[in-house]
């Protein structure tokens, strides 16, 4: 009688274990892929996915996309210590867990026609690549909810897309970023002063972060400096630091941290 009830115990057992769903005990960074129309090609990315992530469920969780810098890849991130950072971020109250996703920037500075390779980079990451997450991956598709951050090629990237699709992002924050280049049809500058016409904008939460001997600090303070001609109201800090990963690694946690603040107080 002792030997039924005991196969009984753990056959019930057995039962609820596979009904019910496993939960991570820790984060996960992943690496995946798409095939781009625009670009013609497979293109790659990496994606933080939070300790307790659950694929299924009502649960939709806050999306950053993170970029990458210059000669940089999708790997950048993950490679020098995000998940880590990241993680002590969440651990110690300061973020609810989140969503990072990091595509590759093939040296495009995230906008179509940088250079002679006439790649069409941003119209892949409007039109296949934020879709593609947005319908493979349990994110928020509402502006609070999405934020934009980068280093240097990708400060540029987060700069450009957050002031020109303000409708997307609420969030966006520039690590030592190329926020000078661009010409004639990519200047952010003129972006902004074509849009800051439509009374109704919003712009998002700005914050520029450089090294006090970064080559593009004079950049940097430039920007700042029309952004307050501009009546735009925004972030610059300094602190002791150059163009690097000491910099810029130490300088993800409060990109975090900001990116909760802004949604917490929206």
């Amino acid at each position: 009688m002792r030997y039924i009830l005991a196969l009984l115990f753990v056959l019930v057992f057995c039962i609820s274990c596979k009904d019910s769903p496993t939960v991570p005990t820790s984060s996960a960074v992943q690496e995946s892929s798409l095939q781009s129309e625009a670009l013609d090609r497979e293109m790659k990315y990496s994606v933080y996915l939070p300790k307790g992530f659950q694929e299924s469920g009502d649960k939709e969780y806050p999306v950053l996309y993170l970029l990458h810098g210059y000669f940089g890849t999708y790997r950048d991130w993950p490679d020098n210590g995000m998940q880590q950072i990241v993680d002590e971020v969440i651990e110690e109250g300061e973020s609810d867990e989140i969503i990072i996703i990091m595509p590759d920037g093939l040296d495009s500075f995230y906008i179509n026609d940088f250079d002679d390779r006439s790649l069409k980079y941003e119209e892949f990451y409007v039109n296949e690549f934020i879709p593609h997450i947005e319908q493979t991956y349990p994110v928020s598709t509402t502006r609070e909810m999405t934020g934009i951050a980068g280093l240097s090629m990708g400060g540029y990237g987060a700069t450009y897309h957050a002031f020109k699709y303000t409708g997307k992002y609420a969030f966006s924050y520039s690590l030592s970023g190329a926020v000078g280049i661009g010409g004639s049809t990519h200047d952010i500058r003129s972006i902004i002063i074509e849009r800051s016409t439509d009374e109704a904008i919003s712009w998002p939460e700005y914050f520029m972060d450089c090294g006090t001997h970064d080559y593009l600090l004079s950049n940097n303070e430039a920007f700042s400096v029309f952004l307050e001609e501009q009546n735009i109201t925004h972030t610059f800090t300094t602190r002791l630091g150059a163009h690097d990963w000491v910099f810029w690694t130490t300088g993800l946690p409060d990109v975090i941290k900001k990116f909760y603040e802004v949604r917490t107080n929206i």
